[in-house]
Parts: C-alpha cells; sequence; structure tokens
C-alpha cells in the first residue's frame, strides 16, 4: 500500500504540472502545442529531480551542507561544533535513504506518452 501511495502522490503532482502547463501554454490556438508541452515538461522535470536526489544522496552535496550547517551554527550559537566532517559523513550515511525509483518511473512513463503524442499529432 506504501509504494502504491508513493506512485499516486507522483502521478498526480505530474498531472497537476501538466495540467498547468496546459492551460499557460501560450500556443492556445495550437492544442497539439499545448498537448506536447503538458506530456514533456513533468515528464523531464520528474526524470531531473529524481536524478538530483540521487546524486544528493551519494554525498555530492555533504561538504557544502556541512559548511552551511557549520556556519549557520557558528554564527547563531554560542557554542562551537564539535562534529567533524568525517562524524558528519558517518550520521548522514546511517540514515535510511529515501527512494527515487517512482520519481523516475512516473518520468519515464510521461516522457513515452510525449514521444507517442509528439510522434502521432507533430507539429
Amino acid at each position: 500500500m506504501k509504494v502504491f501511495r508513493k506512485y499516486l502522490i507522483t502521478v498526480i503532482v505530474a498531472v497537476g504540472i501538466g495540467v498547468g502547463v496546459f492551460f499557460i501554454s501560450p500556443n492556445q490556438e495550437n492544442q497539439n502545442v499545448a498537448w506536447i508541452n503538458a506530456f514533456f515538461v513533468p515528464g523531464i522535470l520528474l526524470l531531473l529531480f529524481s536524478g538530483l536526489i540521487f546524486v544528493s544522496q551519494q554525498g555530492a552535496f555533504d561538504m557544502l551542507a556541512f559548511a552551511l550547517k557549520k556556519l549557520f551554527e557558528v554564527t547563531f550559537t554560542p557554542k562551537k561544533m564539535s562534529q567533524t566532517f568525517y562524524e558528519y559523513k558517518l550520521e548522514k550515511e546511517s540514515k535510511e535513504r529515501m527512494s527515487t525509483f517512482h520519481i523516475l518511473i512516473v518520468g519515464i512513463v510521461f516522457l513515452l506518452i510525449w514521444i507517442i503524442i509528439w510522434g502521432v499529432i507533430g507539429f
């Protein structure tokens, strides 16, 4: 049930983005372009978002996050931070990672629908 809920929420978000793109499309006289954009934009956004989450979970932004955390602790609290970067990294690796597979799958499905619509309708 939890897996279904993740997919459902992701699909609802993607459809919401698609509906927004469809109605905001500057080419309202040409509905074909609006339909193509309505599937491309959420598909590519979900695909890129899942990639960003994956890269972040692999530790690409750990040093930046640690530096900002240290900056705020030194600036706004009187005591200094006792945690080193190594300890911070170990603590972060011990936490459970979020699965991005559902975001990736929904993004790919939207892009596949976009390819089909683009092939059938065209410009």
